[in-house]
């Protein structure tokens, strides 16, 4: 039976590479592998694991069966679930692509299950597991992860036994997130979202319920959207023997238990109330973890399923609640917004320091409030990675136009220092001076409605567009030469398994009348065959690793891949014309943290033309003024 499974799916499961353009959310650059499989072979349409797609800017490429690739694009991506619609053209697609029904209907407890995944290195075989359903509706406090616990919706929990790759008879490959789990006849019943196991066999797998994919790529064809209400507070499913000990009424405890019966997977259960964002509607209205809904509306609360046709129906009007808490029933009123304005829709960059912000993801494990500031991403000068900026000098910052208007503002003024405010990961309010320097490059992404595509939403630039969208001529170059902050991204495949992917490292790029060259810090992984690329100002470039020192690299770059010439002035790199005690100005890159900084300061030799201090590479940019 496995071998006609998997003969039936080998044509609709592919192997998907996510490239990540930019660090966002708690996602860093680099690249991830995981499987997912058609349900659209016509219109190119194919399902997966929202958290191996990362929410921010980036390049999917599927695989499929023979080995053909092509680019794909985000449909849609559930907000607090763990699945990702996505779609490739089919002209770009195989000749004969097969699909995958779905049929959420057939899963039931103690069914054997399937589950296919393409290897996601090395021959990219397919590879098939059994399974046992043993839950169908698992609490979701099983999961570690936030934001999937944050789905209010029940998992599936099964034991699986890993059969290996039947292609090539080999064992111990766990299946992929993104895999199908299909039933005896082929068809879809969940999707596999996380697993644990050891000595080669996966002992315990979640799955995620197929029930609103389904209803997403029914919205899709239709074109209407769903209605997804929210009240900015997360839910556990508990029996009702914690109803019981809780002293619900017995009556209450009864109509619940004869409501149940309708949903024939599920046993009967409550909703408990695990987390209450701050400042949300939840919170307005004290609901309180250990609360236990019973009705909404005046409907009995049974499900999740109840629970989001109630929010569904009640968006932009308050929406009664009935609780228990203490042993007695409490009636509250909230209001309920709708999910689809809580996405983040809009991230840039300045200098490759990345702001967004702040997702309901975020929102629920760092326990802040929404538009309460703006989350870096990674470093942005002396503030850390992580941290959630909420003043700059002294204009608020509450999204990420406002951060837009301050650096600006601050960065076209003689005195380009500031006092940031932020909230570090730890939740302690902080606050450290910062060094902006003039903007050398600005990248803007919005996300679109129609498609759930990033986008460029305007072209780099050194200010704000005008209101209109067009992009005012940049500043004329300073008279000191500036060099330019890029990401350097190194691929050594041959070395050891952490280095068998994309990595990330900031580098300086500075260029003199033959030559354009990248200098970064020296990492284990450089060798002169390692595949490199150079990243800045919306473009991507090849390098090649020219020479490597104790402390760094330097990478060259062709000099007629190189656009924006008036933002990236020549270098002169004559020392000659340069004599003792002249004043210069030095530009220091920190080798640990890539941060940059302008230096006044006088020759006292020609050869620091290039020299190392301490864990500084000081690169000499010309006489001040």
């Amino acid at each position: 039976m496995a071998a006609a499974i998997l003969k039936k799916a080998e044509k609709a499961v592919v192997k998907i590479n996510c490239q990540r353009h930019c660090s966002y959310a708690e996602d860093m650059v680099g690249t991830t592998r995981s499987t997912g499989f058609i349900v659209n072979a016509a219109k190119g349409i194919f399902v997966t694991a929202a958290h191996s797609i990362s929410e921010g800017p980036c390049t999917i490429i599927v695989t499929f069966a023979g080995g053909k690739e092509t680019h794909a694009r985000v449909l849609a991506r559930h907000p607090t679930q763990d699945f990702s619609i996505a779609k490739y053209d089919p002209n770009d697609g195989p000749a004969n692509p097969q699909e995958i029904r779905l049929a959420p209907e057939n899963l039931d407890f103690g069914m054997s299950v399937f589950l296919v995944s393409k290897e996601t290195s090395g021959s990219g075989n397919l590879t098939i597991s059994s399974a046992l359903i043993e839950e169908t509706n698992a609490c979701p406090k099983i999961l570690t992860n936030d934001f999937q616990a944050f789905s209010n919706t029940c998992y599936v929990r099964a034991s699986t036994v890993c059969l290996g790759s039947l292609a090539v008879k080999e064992e111990g490959k766990y299946p992929n997130s993104g895999s199908p789990v299909l039933d005896e006849n082929g068809n879809a019943v969940a999707l596999q979202i996380a697993g644990w196991g050891s000595g080669g066999h996966l002992n315990s797998n979640v799955f995620l319920p197929l029930d609103d994919i389904v209803k997403t790529l029914e919205s899709l064809e239709s074109g209407i959207p769903l209605k997804r209400g929210c009240i900015q507070a997360a839910f556990n499913f508990d029996e009702l023997s914690y109803a019981e000990r809780h002293r619900v009424p017995r009556q209450v405890i009864e109509d619940i238990r004869v409501a149940s019966v309708n949903h024939s997977h599920f046993r009967p259960g409550v909703l408990v109330v695990a987390r209450v964002i701050k400042g949300g509607p939840a919170s307005k209205a004290t609901l309180r973890p250990g609360d236990i809904l019973i009705t909404g509306g005046g409907q009995l609360i049974t499900s999740f399923r109840d629970l989001e046709r109630i929010l569904g129906n009640s968006i932009g009007s308050p929406l009664t609640l009935g609780v228990y808490r203490d042993n007695r029933e409490l009636i509250l009123k909230t209001d309920v917004q709708d999910l689809a304005t809580l996405i983040p829709r809009d991230t840039f960059s300045i200098n490759n320091c990345v702001f967004h912000n702040i997702s309901m993801k975020l929102a629920y494990g760092r326990n802040v409030q929404l538009n309460s500031g703006v989350y870096l991403a990674n470093d942005f000068y002396s503030v850390p990675g992580g941290s959630i900026l909420t003043k700059l000098g002294s204009h608020m910052v509450q999204s990420p136009g406002d951060l837009r208007t301050a650096i600006n503002a601050i960065a076209m003024t003689p005195r380009t220092d500031a006092i940031a405010t932020f909230l570090n990961i730890k939740g302690k309010m902080c606050s450290s001076v910062v060094e902006i320097p003039t903007v050398r490059y600005l990248e803007t992404y919005q996300i679109q409605a129609e498609d759930g595509d990033w986008r460029p939403l305007y072209e780099p630039s050194f200010t704000t567009p005008a209101p209109n969208g067009v992009c005012p001529k940049p500043p004329p170059v300073r008279t000191s030469p500036l060099a330019l902050q890029v990401e350097v991204l190194i691929n050594a495949p041959f070395f050891i398994a952490s280095s068998a992917q994309w990595g990330c490292v900031p580098g300086l790029l500075v260029r003199d009348r033959k030559i354009a060259r990248v200098i970064t810090t020296r990492k284990s992984s450089y060798t002169k065959i390692a595949e490199i690329r150079i990243r800045f100002s919306g473009i991507t470039i090849s390098g090649k690793v020219s020479e490597i020192t104790d402390r760094h690299v330097w990478i060259d770059i062709p000099q007629e891949a190189i656009p924006y010439d008036a933002d990236l002035p020549v270098f002169e790199t004559d020392p000659v014309s340069i004599r003792p005690k002249d004043d210069v100005t030095l530009l220091t890159f920190d080798m640990k943290t890539g941060e940059t900084d302008w230096v006044e300061t006088k020759v006292v030799k020609k050869e620091f033309l290039q020299v190392q201090k301490n864990e500084h590479l000081i690169i000499f940019s010309g006489p001040t003024g």
